[in-house]
């Protein structure tokens, strides 16, 4: 049978939480994998549909967990933000291509920033599991060397895909940092491009 209730408690690194339910009665123990086609991360406060089952030590577990309402809503809006994520990252790659036919940038260029864009996404995903295993992290240091030396756009799919790093202010104002000084980089790069245009100018 289908129950509602409200998340109130909630362990984002390690993966699982609370439910009380809104006819009442003891809270009721929720893990992520319990989520039915979840297009985020659970948050506390959130309104779920679910189904129990006895778990291992007898007590209720909430199982074929979904979002309900408004927080079905939010989840949708950040599937959004995941598209709008690799369309910034494709639309770029798409960019260094078209340099790279222009012969105004090197092949490797491109190169580079597919595999560094692969590392930069397996590496976030590998820093979410430690975050919620209480494994040994990557540091922040070297996720942004690796976005600077053109991993940005894998780091930018990856910080929407694994909902990782994308609420600490501090690190997504680094991270756009990075991201403008690799473009001003490239562009550095493309400096007969930039001379032509100066030339149609003047």
């Amino acid at each position: 049978m289908q129950v509602q209730g409200t998340l109130v408690r909630w362990n984002d690194e390690r993966g699982f939480g609370f439910i009380q339910p809104a006819g009442g009665g003891e809270d009721v123990f929720v893990h992520i994998s319990s989520f039915s086609r979840s297009r985020r991360r659970p948050i506390q406060g959130d309104q779920l549909d679910y189904q129990t089952r006895p778990g291992r030590d007898g007590r209720l577990q909430a199982v074929r967990v979904s979002f309900a309402g408004a927080a079905a809503a939010v989840g949708q809006s950040q599937s959004g933000l995941l598209s709008f994520s690799v369309v910034v990252a494709g639309s770029f790659l798409m960019v260094v291509v078209g340099l790279v036919l222009m012969k105004l940038v090197h092949p490797a260029v491109l190169a580079v920033y597919l595999v560094t864009s692969l590392i930069a996404f397996v590496m976030y995903g590998e820093d979410k599991s430690a975050a919620r295993n209480g494994r040994w992290r990557t540091s922040e240091a070297t996720l942004h060397l690796v976005e600077l030396l053109g991993g940005w756009p894998g780091a930018l799919v990856g910080q929407e895909f694994f909902r990782h790093k994308t609420k600490k202010l501090s690190f997504q104002i680094d991270f756009l940092l990075i991201v403008l000084t690799n473009c001003a980089a490239l562009a550095w790069l493309t400096a007969p491009l930039r001379d032509l245009m100066l030339s149609l100018i003047n």
